[in-house]
């Protein structure tokens, strides 16, 4: 990665002050006989945000374990958020429970890696989501005419293995969520301090491979990784 973005950004450079010096200047600089100093130290990077986004999507497709947890955990909180009956039995029982509220988050193909934002809600909701989930599955009074039914696959209960997964998956995401965040484009992130996020980024992946006592969370790291190294060519 690092060796072809330095390949690459001479001529990255020289096409970008090409394009952001409009003709007319450029030509009163020829005939003052005046030189435009060139901004070489603020180079932006604009898409390595997308790249980790396809990183974590293809981490989660190649590793169909986590792709089944994260997709129940999708389909059980897209219920929450679209039912108001649901949203609002939750927000009981989380009163209850005394665990605090939270509007359940669903992830966003156009935000930058929401899957952490989906995980570490659903993660915080779990004791509540657990017992309303329990709560339908054994047909309790009152708990009958949900949007999820008794009989609904959703209303089965999530084992520990697949909490585990994402809590796995939550760890894993963490820096690569601050690491989006670095790179987006509010942040106006510059080329040396994208070549360090990310290479602390990959360093984080080869980290878990190496330490996974799950075989999904090694399968996830390193399809992410892969991912990510194919800028490297």
């Amino acid at each position: 990665m690092v060796r072809s973005i330095r390949a690459n950004l001479p001529d990255a450079v020289r096409d970008h002050l090409i394009d952001a010096i409009p003709p007319s200047a450029a030509d009163m600089t020829s005939e003052s006989g005046s030189a435009i100093e060139a901004p070489q130290n603020v180079f932006q990077v604009r898409c390595l945000a997308h790249v980790l986004q396809l990183a974590v999507k293809e981490g989660i497709t190649e590793c169909s374990f986590v792709d089944t947890c994260f997709g129940t955990i999708r389909d059980i909180l897209k219920k929450l958020v679209e039912s108001m009956a649901l949203n609002e039995e939750l927000e009981g029982i989380c009163k209850v429970l005394e665990v605090k509220f939270e509007q359940p988050v669903l992830d966003c193909v156009t935000r930058w890696n929401t899957s952490w934002s989906m995980v570490i809600s659903a993660i915080h909701l779990r004791k509540p989501i657990e017992e309303l989930l329990r709560c339908i599955h054994g047909r309790h009074e009152g708990y009958r005419s949900f949007s999820i039914g008794p009989d609904d696959r959703l209303a089965a209960p999530l084992d520990d293995s697949k909490w585990q997964a994402l809590e796995e998956f939550c760890k894993f995401l963490t820096p690569v969520k601050a690491a989006t965040m670095m790179m987006s484009g509010k942040s106006y992130p510059t080329f040396g301090m994208a070549v360090v996020v990310l290479e602390l980024v990959s360093k984080n992946a080869t980290s878990m491979i190496n330490q996974a006592v799950a075989r999904y969370t090694a399968d996830f790291a390193t399809a992410f990784k892969k991912n990510l190294n194919q800028y490297d060519s």
